[in-house]
């Protein structure tokens, strides 16, 4: 049970970022979609890729609204911004890990609707 606006607008972030920020650099760009139901109930969604990552002095600030990655991009700098504010419209949230030049890990943990406030 969820907003399916807001969630088909996280995973659409998701999965743009993943393809916008592929590296060219390398022979085959990797996007990996997985979903697990937790033992408690929440659904865990995440999504890998191989892209470009996300330098570290730019972590603390990626959900922050007009914060681009790299200026190699058309993009506005609102997408993680609006990712994180629908999540937690919906009570869930989100994590990612990210290495420049390795790629970027997210994980969107959505709470079991017993579980929501």
């Amino acid at each position: 049970m969820s907003d399916p606006i807001r969630f088909k607008i996280i995973i659409n972030n998701l999965l743009s970022n993943a393809y916008k920020y592929q590296d060219s650099s390398k022979k085959e760009g990797t996007i990996r979609v997985s979903s697990e139901r937790l033992d408690n109930m929440d659904t865990l969604i995440v999504v890998e890729d191989n892209g470009i990552g996300i330098r570290e002095d730019i972590k603390d600030t990626v959900w922050n609204m007009f914060v681009r990655g790299t200026h190699a991009s058309s993009g506005s700098g609102i997408g993680l911004y609006i990712l994180k504010e629908s999540a937690n419209v919906l009570g869930a949230s989100v994590t990612f890990e990210s290495e420049e030049g390795k790629g970027s890990r997210f994980e969107v943990r959505f709470r079991h609707v017993d579980q929501i406030n």
